[in-house]
């Protein structure tokens, strides 16, 4: 028997989500709300008319029928509910920022950027570990039900990163940062 290909595999994404969050995210039109929902609150009539403009024809009951199951597990919130004749009106916005893209990211072209990055996020979750560990350990108890580890304390200090990196792309820094990228505004070296 010869062997015909044999290849080592890194991780090199970390998703942190239950099974009930990705079928949520298995309708593309689910994953559009959630885009949208992200940038500005709407209802469910004004979502229907936005995803309309994104090539997404959806009758409002399917459109609450999709709200429901986004806001079930988590992935979005009801943030506002007025009277409106007699009706309530509810808006919904987005907890998470979904960036859908199919396997784009060519990450040989950053291989520097990748190493100098998880050399400075290791000193990072050291400290979260030093200050946080009391707390962080008990997470303990609480095995991963794919393959029996318990996965809680590395769970809980990477999603302390992850929540402290959905607090950055939300600030004002980081949205000018962006937009200099996208050539929107002079970088400070012009």
């Amino acid at each position: 028997m010869s062997i015909i290909l044999k290849k080592d595999v890194r991780i090199n994404q970390i998703i942190t989500t239950s099974v009930e969050r990705s079928r949520a995210l298995d309708d593309e039109a689910r994953a559009a709300m959630l885009n949208i929902l992200s940038h500005k609150p709407m209802s469910a009539e004004e979502l229907t008319k936005e995803l309309k403009k994104s090539g997404f024809e959806r009758a409002t009951t399917t459109v609450r029928h999709h709200l429901d199951v986004l806001k079930d597990c988590g992935l979005i919130e009801i943030v506002r509910m007025q009277e409106v004749r007699g009706a309530v009106l509810k808006y919904y916005a987005s907890t998470i920022k979904f960036l859908g893209f199919e396997n784009s990211f060519d990450s040989s072209k950053y291989t520097k950027a990748i190493n100098e990055t998880s050399l400075r996020l290791l000193k990072l979750a050291g400290s979260i570990v030093g200050k946080y560990g009391i707390a962080i350990k008990s997470a303990d108890g609480h095995s991963c039900p794919y393959c029996s580890i318990q996965h809680g304390k590395e769970y809980v200090v990477i999603e302390i990163m992850n929540r402290a990196l959905a607090e950055i792309v939300q600030k004002r820094e980081f949205i000018d940062l962006m937009k200099q990228l996208n050539g929107k505004q002079k970088t400070k070296h012009n």
